[in-house]
């Protein structure tokens, strides 16, 4: 479990948000199988001037440093000792099956260095990597990641900040950060991506939009790093002008407070192939609304992901897929990018998509 340390004034607001009408009322196709699942694992308390919280999936706070953090890996491993087990595992597994994945840090310098193995086949329709790290403010390797995070004072730079700091780069193919007026995230999780964006570009204003509970985390997150900025909370969003905002965080029931064309640059980061496919549908038509004419969006997701609850191994699933190729994809947009992720492909097993769209209105 997670604490933070609040003024009393925060900690009275963001008790408010989770007994507020706000937090209860989501719709029923809003959580596939696997979400009703994570979100009751999202585990909240709040008292005078701390907030605690504690979840799995879209729970992805870097690791704290020093003593901190080892007392932290060490109650949890008390609680729940089968973490070792499940960790020794799934190496042993990737051991017999004679599959050699990299770790995040060795597969982001070789894609950045235009190394073999990454495939850096070079083509009008393929990123490339050896021309990014050229510009200005990219980021070649995992050692002027470590030297340049932001964070760095508290956290330590783990594979989901690497993530972050790729995608970084590849959005700057297109655009300046520094330019955004209005950014929107949809199932920001704890907010790592949305806290980077954040320091490179401290003027824009950012809309995260996700479940009621994962706001639980990317809230006190973002509160958090960033103690001076201004946050408006869910419940007090209606009728505010976003704009007087760092960040304004929305469940999916409140997606129509976001107004047409107001936003620069559209973003979903693994969390489509979590969704029902009305789920799904509803954001594809939201992006299409609210981006700007000639606005961009970048998404990133599994190539197929079926959406499973717990027992996905001993009992049948009612959740179709979530297959990249079958989102409804606007086409009057231009497509930009769109290949397989040269970085996923050489940690995981499975394969992701990456693809960016100018909108065309």
């Amino acid at each position: 479990m997670i604490k933070y340390k609040f003024s009393e004034t925060f900690c009275k607001k963001f008790n408010d948000y989770l007994n507020s009408e706000v937090f209860k009322s989501i719709e029923n196709f809003s959580k596939s199988s696997y979400w009703q699942d994570q979100a009751s694992k999202i585990i909240v308390e709040c008292t005078k001037n701390n907030i605690f919280i504690q979840g799995e999936s879209g729970n992805y706070i870097p690791n704290q440093k020093g003593i901190m953090r080892l007392n932290f890996l060490f109650s949890k491993l008390l609680k729940n000792p089968s973490l070792l087990i499940t960790k020794f595992l799934r190496k042993f597994r990737q051991e017999v099956s004679n599959i050699k994945l990299l770790n995040h840090f060795d597969a982001f310098n070789k894609v950045m260095s235009h190394d073999p193995i990454s495939d850096p086949n070079l083509s009008p329709f393929r990123i490339n990597f050896s021309e990014i790290t050229k510009k200005d403010k990219s980021f070649s390797n995992h050692q002027e990641i470590s030297n340049k995070y932001f964070a760095k004072h508290k956290y330590s730079v783990t594979p989901m900040v690497l993530y972050n700091y790729y995608y970084l780069n590849i959005l700057m193919t297109k655009l300046q950060i520094s330019k955004l007026n209005t950014v929107l995230e949809i199932g920001s999780g704890n907010g790592n991506f949305i806290a980077l964006i954040h320091h490179m570009s401290s003027q824009t204003t950012i809309i995260d939009v996700d479940l009621p509970e994962t706001l639980c985390l990317s809230i006190p997150y973002i509160a958090d790093l960033f103690p001076k900025a201004k946050i408006l909370f869910p419940h007090e969003a209606e009728g505010k002008f976003f704009n007087d905002y760092d960040f304004v965080f929305l469940t999916p029931n409140q997606i129509d407070l976001i107004n047409d064309q107001s936003i620069d640059l559209s973003l979903n980061i693994r969390s489509f192939q979590e969704m029902t496919h009305i789920q799904i549908d509803n954001y594809f038509k939201l992006i299409q609304r609210v981006g700007k004419n000639n606005s961009l969006f970048f998404t990133s997701n599994r190539v197929e992901k079926i959406p499973c609850g717990p027992n996905s191994y001993n009992q049948v699933q009612k959740d179709p897929p979530n297959r990249f190729s079958e989102y409804p994809w606007d086409k009057n947009n231009e497509i930009l990018i769109y290949e397989l992720c040269r970085f996923m492909r050489l940690v995981s097993l499975e394969s992701h998509y990456i693809r960016m769209e100018r909108l065309k209105k």
